[in-house]
């Protein structure tokens, strides 16, 4: 059948001599594959970068493992993110995680809208964006099953891994009491208040790899970020 969606690249791996795969989440079917023939590409060679938000028509059949696309075309024309190495580092690091995370078939509005509108948002911004990625993948676990209680409090201040809550008692599975408390400064945060967060270097990769930790305990695996040792070394 024949179907136009709007679609948000997350990886692309090569197929053969002369095409491509593509991960994308999309507005109306969830995660899908599809493929498409490397003519195609090179006459598209701005599109399917990860996190491009696409307007695609398609061949969907749904017991089929990939779909053919017809034709592509952005939905969103990036202003920053493919010009500036900070961003599209970030960019990178956040198509992983949502690659290796979502696995749903169906449609999210909430989740999908979430991810748009955090795009453009990075798009857009100007300055004070080096904790953004943290402050994205604590706001998505909301969306994909295991969001985090806030109860932070005098007495609770050992963040637990396995609870998703903080604690009074620290075990091996919880975070010590600092950075504990930057997570509740990022759980009480929204987009217009996280940037006030002042992290160091060696602070936020202690919280990127809290953050790998709590989504492998949660969805049960292992997660392959091949660009996190880069996201770990770009911002000082």
């Amino acid at each position: 059948m024949r179907t136009t969606c709007n679609a948000i690249i997350l990886n692309r791996i090569k197929y053969g001599d002369n095409s491509y795969i593509f991960n994308a989440y999309t507005y109306e079917l969830g995660k899908q594959a599809f493929i498409v023939n490397n003519s195609n590409l090179k006459r598209n060679k701005n599109l399917y970068h990860p996190l491009q938000i696409l307007e695609i028509e398609f061949n969907y059949q749904e017991n089929k493992k990939l779909h053919s696309i017809y034709s592509a075309n952005p939905n969103y024309i990036f202003r920053d993110i493919p010009f500036n190495i900070f961003k599209s580092s970030i960019s990178v690091f956040i198509a992983q995680i949502l690659n290796e995370t979502i696995r749903e078939k169906f449609r999210n509005n909430e989740l999908y809208g979430y991810i748009e509108s955090s795009i453009q948002y990075l798009d857009t911004v100007e300055d004070m964006y080096s904790n953004f990625h943290i402050y994205f993948l604590i706001k998505l676990a909301k969306f994909i099953g295991f969001n985090p209680s806030n109860n932070f409090s005098k007495k609770n201040i050992y963040f637990n891994i396995s609870k998703g809550e903080f604690c009074e008692e620290k075990t091996n599975s919880c975070l010590g009491p600092n950075a504990s408390e930057i997570i509740n400064y990022f759980l009480e945060a929204d987009i217009h208040t996280y940037q006030d967060i002042e992290l160091n270097k060696d602070s936020r990769n202690i919280l990127i790899d809290f953050i790998i930790r709590y989504y492998e305990y949660h969805i049960e695996r292992k997660l392959n970020i091949k660009s996190l040792n880069i996201i770990r070394e770009i911002f000082f």
